[in-house]
């Protein structure tokens, strides 16, 4: 399994403190069926801690990820419970666009997204 952020996740999460061992926790989880909500368009929404905190009021991510045979999820969008409920029947249209164009990705496409930073592996570790 090969997990991914967007650039824009990588920024917002790097703002927020939330550190890449906290994503592949939350990967690990979404795996074994543990979610909040499936949002269709393979886009799944799952709770994050903050650092320090519980998950109650901590982070809310979006995830692009087929169940079950699919080899990567990709951290696509992320906010603070304390800020925004939900995403926006607009934001949940334009993320399952991306969900479907970077889960059908082939592997030299993703290549180029990463040689172009448009996509951040994260290294499980």
């Amino acid at each position: 399994m090969r997990l991914f952020k967007t650039k824009w996740f990588r920024r917002w999460a790097y703002k927020e403190g939330l550190d890449d061992a906290a994503l592949v926790t939350a990967a690990k989880e979404i795996v074994a069926g543990v979610f909040d909500a499936s949002l269709g368009h393979c886009l799944y929404k799952k709770r994050i801690a903050r650092p320090g905190g519980g998950k109650s009021g901590g982070y809310r991510v979006i995830v692009a990820y087929k169940i079950p045979n699919q080899d990567r999820i990709v951290f696509a969008f992320g906010f603070p419970k304390s800020v925004q409920s939900n995403i926006s029947i607009i934001e949940k249209e334009a993320l399952g666009k991306l969900a479907e164009t970077l889960l059908n990705a082939s592997d030299d496409e993703i290549g180029i997204l990463l040689k172009d930073l448009k996509l951040i592996e994260i290294i499980a570790g």
